[in-house]
């Protein structure tokens, strides 16, 4: 099959999501005093986001729920009189700030760019989206990038690709491969919408038998044997 477009993932596909967020919460943790037992609270708190974003794919939640209820929620088990929306803003503050990279995609981003039209598609914030894309060395690869943050459509929802295919003006559906790593968004999404998918399992996990993507791989470099 030869494409022409590749949607790319963001978060756990090409950008360090878990290293960035690891990062920027022990941070503005320490910013308020919060200094001990910071790993397990963290363990915690990628939880409850991670729950919590998993209602938001199946449309039961909103993004605005979502930033503050997981933290109402955390501070709640962990008995932390803190400023709920404040923290928050310096969180995601301070993540807009994580360049983290996934080990290779830089190298497969420049790839990608000398062959198809490389459109990043997330379900992302737009605030750490575009600032993290601002000025990083992904930024020369990627033609567009779509933030359903922005748009109100988020994976696996098939209106955040056909957008996506208005936006570049792009029609052939035979021609379009969604890659990431999150089977209930991007491979999900990708075959709700019916085009080519890959998953990037580095973790290895096994699939739920329902959703399967055409493509699997364990590491993001080996897309240059794949396309």
């Amino acid at each position: 099959m030869k494409y022409e477009v590749v949607f790319l993932d963001a978060d756990g596909t090409v950008w360090d999501f878990k290293r960035s967020e690891e990062k920027a919460f022990v941070s503005t943790m320490k910013d308020y005093g919060v200094v001990e037992d910071l790993e397990g609270v963290y363990q915690r708190y990628s939880r409850i986001n991670e729950l919590l974003w998993e209602r938001l794919e199946q449309g039961l939640i909103q993004k605005v729920e979502l930033r503050r209820k997981r933290f109402v929620d955390l501070f709640a088990e962990f008995h932390f009189d803190l400023p709920v929306n404040e923290f928050s803003q310096k969180y995601l503050a301070a993540i807009a700030q994580g360049k983290d990279l996934i080990e290779g995609a830089e190298e497969i981003c420049r790839y990608l760019s000398e062959k198809y039209r490389v459109v990043i598609v997330t379900n992302g914030m737009k605030e750490t989206q575009h600032s993290r894309m601002a000025g990083s060395v992904l930024e020369p690869f990627i033609e567009k990038m779509i933030i359903s943050d922005e748009i109100s459509i988020a994976k696996p929802e098939p209106g955040i690709f056909e957008y996506a295919m208005n936006a570049i003006g792009y029609k052939d559906k035979e021609r379009v491969i969604m890659i990431g790593d999150s089977l209930s968004a991007d491979i999900a999404g990708g075959v709700n919408f019916g085009i080519d998918t890959c998953w990037v399992n580095r973790s290895g996990n096994r699939g739920n038998g329902q959703i399967v993507p055409r493509y699997e791989i364990c590491d993001i470099r080996e897309l240059k044997n794949l396309l």
